[in-house]
């Protein structure tokens, strides 16, 4: 699995574990080493798009990675943000790519892609917002 630090400084980091499995119909808890395989810069600089004047809107909420591997899209408060991968579930190499913005400029504290990959869905902190 992969994670990706929620920070308004200058980068954000993104680390990876190695595969997990459930042990036993028991397991709730486990530790697991994780590894930072990329720092981003704010997209919104990435991107050459601009980014907002207030600073907290470039901060990075959330990420998912395609159901094929192909991509990953990052959430931050100014939209979401979406990188092409070098190679399926290549995570490492999102600190080299120009992400694509602009298709929203809705900010949400979460993102993830439909299980058919053709759609995105942003989950917003308020609960009478539309994500």
């Amino acid at each position: 699995f992969w994670v990706i630090e929620k920070t308004t400084g200058a980068s954000a980091k993104v680390f990876e574990s190695a595969p997990l499995f459930q042990q036993d119909a028991t397991e709730f808890y486990r530790e697991v080493d994780v590894e930072q395989v990329a720092a981003l810069s704010p997209p919104c600089f990435a991107s050459n798009l601009g980014c907002p004047g207030d600073k907290l809107r470039w901060s990075v909420t959330g990420m998912d990675v395609h159901p094929q591997g192909n991509k990953a899209i990052v959430q931050t408060y100014a939209g979401p943000f979406e990188y092409n991968l070098a190679s399926p579930f290549d995570l490492s190499s999102m600190s080299s790519v120009t992400p694509q913005g602009g298709f929203s400029s809705k900010g949400a504290e979460s993102v993830g892609y439909g299980l058919d990959g053709m759609s995105v869905w942003q989950v917003p902190e308020a609960r009478d917002e539309v994500g």
